[in-house]
């Protein structure tokens, strides 16, 4: 795993509402951390490749999404996404979706990795 993505991927971790974290980085490596047994590292890295593929080609088509909020039944993954492959995604609970912190925790990931 790449030394600097760990230190990013414990504190998200541990930030209030996070069920699950995720980074894939311009050379296509990807990885996550769970914090809930019910959603699985493997998931989360699977669900990172599909959100990267259609970030692809939302930008083939001149859309270029740089803010993501997918909203399901259970929490929302809220994800940055940057030219080149880069993204930072938090699986979240409803109730912290908009919690400052997690905004603060994309910024960050995409600052040192975008």
């Amino acid at each position: 795993m790449n030394d600097s993505v760990q230190p990013w991927l414990e504190k998200a971790a541990g930030s209030p509402g996070v069920l699950a974290c995720g980074v894939r980085l311009a050379d296509r490596t990807v990885h996550a951390k769970s914090c809930r047994e019910e959603v699985s590292e493997q998931k989360v890295e699977q669900t990172l490749r599909e959100l990267s593929e259609v970030t692809r080609v939302l930008q083939q088509n001149r859309f270029y999404p740089e803010r993501i909020l997918w909203q399901f039944e259970n929490g929302c993954i809220r994800c940055f996404a940057r030219p080149g492959g880069i993204l930072a995604a938090l699986i979240v609970t409803k109730e912290a979706v908009n919690l400052p912190e997690n905004e603060q925790l994309l910024t960050d990931c995409i600052s040192m990795f975008g």
